[in-house]
């Protein structure tokens, strides 16, 4: 199953960072990922991928180092608290979307605040980060695309993961 999830944040990885830019879509797919993790697999592997994704997000953007790894810690810890929540409408979409809202949002308010903390504790003097304009139609137009991509990017991911646990079966009983 790691190699599964491994194989999945490195597409989810590549796609984030090489071929949106070039078509000029701002899409969060890690942040994506990040939640997807926190409602499928909150145990001990899922948050040393969301860690993993974090790590990376700070590596390849221009932002603070440290900024995204803790945004996606505490996206992913509330939205799994939502899903345990929200626990009986797992399989609804809508309901789904919601917890993704909730997630960007969350996570966009974070990025600011803390790399707002860092500017002011002396830890970088950068002002990369800007405070979203929630209320802009541009914004509120990005979260509808977000949370459409994030469910697409949910059912890709629901069916990979029956499929390699169906594969994982067949090859534990060719086994025996």
């Amino acid at each position: 199953m790691n190699k599964f999830i491994g194989i999945f944040i490195a597409i989810v990885f590549l796609l984030q960072f090489s071929f949106f830019p070039f078509v000029g879509a701002e899409i969060n797919l890690l942040l994506i990922f990040v939640i997807i993790l926190a409602q499928k697999r909150f145990d001990f592997s899922g948050i040393f991928w969301i860690f993993i994704s974090g790590i990376l997000m700070d590596i390849f953007s221009a932002q603070i180092l440290g900024v995204n790894l803790l945004s996606f810690i505490l996206v992913a810890f509330i939205t799994s608290l939502a899903n345990s929540f929200f626990v009986a409408f797992e399989s609804n979409r809508f309901i789904n979307s919601v917890i993704y809202l909730a997630g960007k949002l969350i996570f966009d308010f974070m990025r600011y605040y803390l790399g707002a903390i860092f500017v002011v504790i002396g830890i970088s003097n950068s002002n990369v980060l800007m405070m979203p304009k929630i209320f802009s139609f541009g914004y509120l137009l990005s979260l509808i695309i977000f949370a459409i991509v994030a469910v697409i990017l949910l059912m890709i991911y629901e069916k990979l993961e029956k499929f390699s646990g169906e594969k994982m079966q067949t090859l534990i009983i060719d086994k025996k």
